[in-house]
């Protein structure tokens, strides 16, 4: 859903649409998935929200819908700023609209962008094999603001002076990445190395958006 929001530009509404439980389940949400979404995509209202995800009654922006429980019915939220509006008995309700919507001219994916997570104690073997073996884009999920543990700083400086595009995400369910800490391995250190900082962007969406990004042919400055 994601990638298509990046890609696709047009007004008309694009709905994906799902199931976290099959048919021979009592509580089956499949066909009242399926509606809610055609609701939405015929309805309107939804003209211009961008590409969305529409389960459990709720509109959800591609951007940011994340799947935040393995099987609960309303698993897919917008993790900082809520649903877009609701699929209510008798109409479609939107409560609010992005401020802006992203695209990337693109005709291809470059897959060779790896993800390396993050925790106390890491260090940068991870980060290296991927480098070794032709990565082409990193994205390291860091801790907290976007931090990294000290053992872990050679590898992602070897990275960056390589020419590869490394982009920081958080762990952490919610908020920004920002060069708020000035420690060794935080943030400001960080982005003086030349990293990128990934904002609200978690780091499996921004696989995918440097993935475009790079396949886009676009140099190091430009990604930035």
């Amino acid at each position: 859903a994601y990638l298509h929001d990046l890609l696709l530009d047009s007004e008309k509404p694009v709905v994906f649409v799902g199931a976290l439980r099959n048919s021979s389940e009592l509580s089956w949400d499949g066909p009242a998935n399926l509606r809610s979404a055609v609701r939405v995509a015929i309805d309107p209202s939804a003209r211009d929200l961008g590409i969305l995800v529409v389960m459990g009654d709720q509109i959800i922006a591609a951007a940011d819908a994340t799947k935040t429980h393995t099987e609960a019915a309303d698993t897919f939220q917008s993790r900082d700023f809520g649903p877009l509006g609701i699929v209510d008995k008798d109409r479609i309700l939107v409560t609010r609209r992005p401020a802006k919507r992203e695209h990337i001219k693109s005709e291809k994916l470059e897959e060779r962008v790896d993800i390396v997570k993050m925790a106390a104690g890491t260090d940068g073997r991870f980060i290296d094999f991927a480098i070794d073996d032709g990565a082409r884009g990193l994205v390291i999920e860091g801790l907290g603001r976007g931090n990294v543990p000290v053992a872990a700083l050679p590898a992602i400086e070897r990275a960056i002076k390589a020419g590869v595009p490394t982009v920081i995400t958080s762990r952490c369910p919610r908020g920004r990445v920002l060069d708020t800490y000035a420690y060794e391995g935080a943030g400001r250190q960080l982005k003086r190395m030349g990293a990128i900082l990934g904002g609200m962007v978690p780091s499996h969406k921004a696989r995918i958006k440097l993935m475009l990004l790079l396949g886009a042919n676009l140099s190091g400055e430009q990604i930035r």
